[in-house]
C-alpha cells in the first residue's frame, strides 16, 4: 500500500513510503527506493512503524518519513537515520522549508502542525491549526505553510516563521491532496471528489473543478511550466 512519493532533485530516484496494511502497529516499515530510468527498485530501507507521508530536502541528501512511531531522518546516500523525533509519531504530512533548515509536519491526532528545526531534530514550536491535519505543503518563496485540515474541511495558511494564522478556506469535504505553486494552493478533497483553487495570497477560492463521484483525490501535483 505505497502512500507518500518524492523523486529526488535530479530526477534520478524515487522514493516511496510503504505503508502496510493499516496506520498502525503491524503494517509496512519501509521506503523503497526506485532508478527513476530503469523503474526497477534497487534498494529497501527500514524507517519505521507505516511511514505514511515523506520530504526530501533541497539538497536531496535526507528523506524525512513521518511513522507512527517517529518522524525519521534518513541519509538518501547510505540508507542510515540521521534523525527520529518520537514526539511526532502518527503524523501524517510532512514538507520541508526551501532553506533546507527547518521542516511542518502535520500532527492528525492532536490538531497541530510542529515547526522542526532539522539540524536538531527538535520541535520549536506547535500551531493548533483545526480537526485533523492531514497534508502540508510550502509556497516557492518559503514565506507561507498550507495545511489541510480533514476533520473541518478546511485549507489554512500560516506564516513559515512565527507560525500565525494568515487565513482559511473551506473547500469540501475531507480535504487530502494539497500543493502550492505559482500563487494557488490546489486542494484535493477526499469525500467531494473535487479540486480547488484557492488564492494562496488571499485565501479566496477562484475555482473547483469536479472530478467524479467516488474518485476520493489523495495526491495532486503541477506540470513545470503549466
Amino acid at each position: 500500500m505505497p502512500h507518500g512519493v518524492v523523486v529526488s532533485p535530479d530526477g534520478k530516484r524515487v522514493f516511496v513510503a510503504n505503508t502496510g496494511g493499516d496506520t498502525g502497529p503491524g503494517g509496512s516499515r519501509t521506503v523503497s527506493v526506485l532508478d527513476a530510468d530503469a523503474i526497477k527498485v534497487t534498494d529497501t530501507w527500514d524507517v519505521g512503524i507505516s511511514p505514511h507521508g515523506l520530504a526530501l530536502t533541497p539538497d536531496g541528501a535526507t528523506l524525512l518519513a513521518s511513522c507512527y512511531d517517529a518522524l525519521v531522518a534518513v541519509d538518501t546516500r547510505s540508507g542510515k537515520h540521521v534523525g527520529r523525533l518520537r514526539a511526532l509519531g502518527r503524523a501524517v504530512g510532512v514538507a520541508v522549508h526551501p532553506d533546507g533548515k527547518r521542516a511542518y509536519v502535520a500532527n492528525s491526532w492532536s490538531g497541530t502542525v510542529a515547526f522542526v528545526n532539522l539540524r536538531s531534530m527538535q520541535v520549536t514550536s506547535s500551531i493548533r491549526v483545526g480537526a485533523t491535519p492531514w497534508r502540508v505543503a510550502v509556497d516557492e518563496e518559503g514565506s507561507r505553510v498550507f495545511v489541510t485540515t480533514a476533520g473541518d474541511d478546511r485549507v489554512t495558511a500560516l506564516d513559515a516563521k512565527s507560525g500565525r494564522k494568515l487565513g482559511s478556506a473551506s473547500v469540501g469535504r475531507i480535504p487530502t491532496a494539497l500543493t502550492v505553486a505559482d500563487g494557488t494552493a490546489w486542494v484535493g478533497t477526499n469525500s467531494s471528489g473535487t479540486l480547488a483553487a484557492v488564492n494562496a495570497a488571499t485565501m479566496a477560492v477562484e475555482g473547483t473543478a469536479v472530478l467524479g463521484f467516488s474518485t476520493m483525490p489523495t495526491e495532486v501535483v503541477v506540470a513545470p511550466g503549466a
